[in-house]
């Protein structure tokens, strides 16, 4: 696991590591969760691994053991009107973002399972469930406090039977591989068999997402990705299918310890399938400055255009 090797270095170094469940279920809400460990934890994470590869019982008993902690662990939640409102992309990144920003000190070492997130010194691990405790521990907290949740609502709605039928509604599978000058490259393959919003049900599309990072300099960062397939136009008043592109390059530059810039334009767009005509298509360009001053304050300005809806905007973080 990455922690040893981290620990190894500096005992007293804390990890954050972030995962979500609920993106492929037929209802219920997206729930993620940040969990932040350090080396005096590891007592009590001896049986933390992928929570998919722990049956119930053992879940339950290691979140129960890990909230008589004092173990630091965050939940985040977007319900079902929310991922109506905003896709299941644009929730996935909420809740792990949320989750995170609320134990991020500046001084943490942070992980996140496969999603990349516009947040820095976030590191996007491919099957992080294997490689790192925080995120193998996030994702058991997230996946019982989904469940307790999906119980309840089965109590509420006893018709629906959720607390036994907790079904997913889309397969995934991957490939991953490391090339020379530090570059890696990443595929993902997503076959959806139902997905729905409001009064719209569709069956059987499929999505492809690739993304290729290096580190040419010591200083220096870059990553690129490209997503195409099909998606759910959500905003519309009867929600359709449409063809979708979506094309995100950034880099990011350590001018020295203190300091970072992050540079990044994601271009996006939606195709009717019957026509050439778009349900939306155009990009978001956004500078990120961060300066640490030290380990406990740090100042970071945000600059953003956003060609969708023609705004500008600066903000200090």
């Amino acid at each position: 696991m990455i922690e040893n090797t981290i620990w190894a270095e500096n005992p007293n170094q804390y990890v954050i590591g972030a995962d979500e469940v609920g993106r492929g279920c037929f209802a219920g809400p997206i729930v993620g969760c940040a969990v932040k460990i350090n080396l005096k934890d590891k007592d009590h994470l001896s049986d933390v691994k992928d929570s998919k590869k722990l049956t119930s019982k053992k879940r339950e008993d290691i979140f129960n053991v890990v909230r008589n902690t004092d173990i630091v662990y965050v939940i985040s939640i977007c319900d079902n009107k929310q991922i109506d409102k905003y896709g299941i992309q644009k929730a996935n990144n909420v809740v792990l973002t949320d989750s995170i920003k609320k134990l991020d000190t500046g001084s943490e070492k942070i992980y996140v399972d496969h999603f990349n997130i516009d947040l820095l010194n976030v590191t996007s691990l491919t099957r992080g469930e294997d490689k790192s405790i925080a995120i193998a521990l996030a994702s058991i907290m997230a996946k019982v406090s989904r469940d307790n949740y999906m119980v309840k609502m089965s109590e509420k709605y006893p018709e629906y039977d959720f607390a036994n039928n907790l079904k997913m509604s889309a397969f995934q599978g991957y490939i991953s591989f490391l090339t020379i000058l530090n570059t890696s490259v990443f595929y993902n393959y997503e076959y959806d068999f139902y997905n729905s919003h409001l009064i719209s049900e569709f069956k059987d599309y499929i999505n492809h997402y690739s993304r290729v990072s290096s580190r040419p300099f010591e200083f220096m960062d870059i990553q690129m990705s490209y997503a195409w397939g099909k998606d759910i136009a959500y905003r519309e008043e009867i929600p359709q299918l449409g063809v979708r592109s979506n094309l995100d390059f950034k880099i990011a530059a350590n001018v020295n310890n203190n300091f970072r810039i992050t540079p990044s334009i994601n271009f996006e767009k939606l195709k009717k399938l019957d026509s050439n005509e778009y349900f939306f298509d155009g990009y978001i360009a956004r500078l990120d400055l961060r300066y640490q001053f030290n380990t406990a304050l740090n100042l970071r300005i945000i600059s953003e255009y956003n060609e969708f809806t023609d705004k500008f905007f600066v903000q200090p973080l």
